[in-house]
């Protein structure tokens, strides 16, 4: 049976971001958790090799810009603009990207295979958002050559990411398991939630795992909440918890709808047998499952819920507080707009 919604998604709302750079997380209630007054650690305490260096995106990461008018281009592609972020952003006509999570002060360094860095300003479409305006965005990326010449990113501090990974943070409760520690971003404000009491993070390469401790990523974080991460190192599709588990996240996948992905988020949760479930990119796996059908009637909602409970058959979390099945179909539309040639069959 389908909840009447108590408050609903305003997709105007979001929409208008190109223009006016209204709020990133226009599917949120209006409510705010409470949060902590966090402070960012002395760089000089990481003992991590400074890098000059300049990363190249994935398609998952960063707008391709070639499509904007010549002026702008030049903007974005000038590398001796006197021009400050506010001013790009106003020439370009974008809003300037800020979040209201936590955001933490990252060292730039590598260790092995991998490696943290940041960019200058850059260009980026949100999840279910428009397109912004980024300056200094922190990112993760892995060495894929031989030489250290090829490198391809495995996550970012992006529009694109945060807005696709926030609902796991806001929803997360009691003894949450976060498969995949990246950055550390998710487990990190997942922490801040008051209704977390235990994070724990599953990730299997020693590299990332010790990339992420000289980081400076927990610095400045209260003694307790940092006493609630704990940092495991396992296979996310082998680990089996020590304690029951209220909620999993997951996210141990470069790009979004990898084939793969429900039957590992399956695989996961028999291992795991979590009260409730979230996972990287899961409003378009619901879509895809989905009947797709006129998305402003109720039967949407409807082949919503049974693409979830009937085809899917996970614990999946379902937010009743906004509307949910108008935003995975808004996450939908705006990935056709941004991919086309990848949907042109659909």
């Amino acid at each position: 049976m389908v909840k009447e919604k108590s408050k609903t998604w305003n997709a105007e709302k979001a929409e208008k971001t190109d223009n006016c750079g209204s709020e990133s997380k226009a599917f949120f209630e209006d409510g705010k958790a409470d949060k902590y007054a966090v402070k960012s650690r002395n760089s000089n305490k990481c003992q991590l090799k400074r890098l000059d260096f300049k990363p190249k995106f994935g398609k998952d990461q960063l707008c391709n810009y070639s499509n904007l008018p010549d002026k702008k281009r030049h903007l974005m592609n000038s590398h001796k603009t006197d021009f400050d972020q506010n001013q790009l952003t106003g020439m370009l006509g974008v809003p300037l990207y800020s979040s209201d999570h936590h955001m933490p002060a990252y060292h730039e360094g590598t260790i092995g295979k991998w490696r943290l860095t940041k960019t200058g300003f850059c260009l980026d479409r949100g999840y279910c958002s428009g397109l912004w305006g980024v300056q200094g965005m922190p990112v993760l990326m892995r060495d894929c050559g031989s030489n250290g010449a090829e490198w391809e990113t495995w996550m970012s501090l992006s529009p694109h990411e945060i807005e696709s990974q926030e609902l796991g943070c806001r929803y997360a409760s009691g003894h949450t398991v976060v498969m995949g520690l990246g950055m550390g971003w998710v487990a990190i404000n997942m922490a801040l939630n008051p209704k977390v009491t235990m994070v724990t993070i599953i990730e299997r390469d020693p590299e990332v795992i010790e990339l992420f401790g000289l980081s400076g990523a927990r610095g400045g974080l209260p003694e307790d909440i940092n006493n609630k991460i704990r940092i495991i190192r396992a296979d996310a599709l082998e680990w089996q918890p020590d304690l029951p588990v209220n909620f999993l996240y997951a996210d141990i996948w470069r790009c979004l709808e990898e084939p793969q992905t429900l039957d590992e988020v399956r695989c996961m949760q028999a291992n795991v047998q979590a009260d409730q479930i979230y996972y990287w990119g899961q409003e378009l796996t619901i879509h895809a499952t989905a009947v797709e059908t006129d998305y402003s009637s109720l039967a949407w909602d409807i082949a919503v819920h049974q693409a979830v409970n009937e085809n899917i058959a996970l614990p999946l979390l379902m937010p009743e507080e906004f509307d949910y099945p108008q935003m995975i179909a808004m996450v939908a539309r705006l990935r056709r707009e941004r991919f086309p040639e990848k949907y042109s069959d659909i």
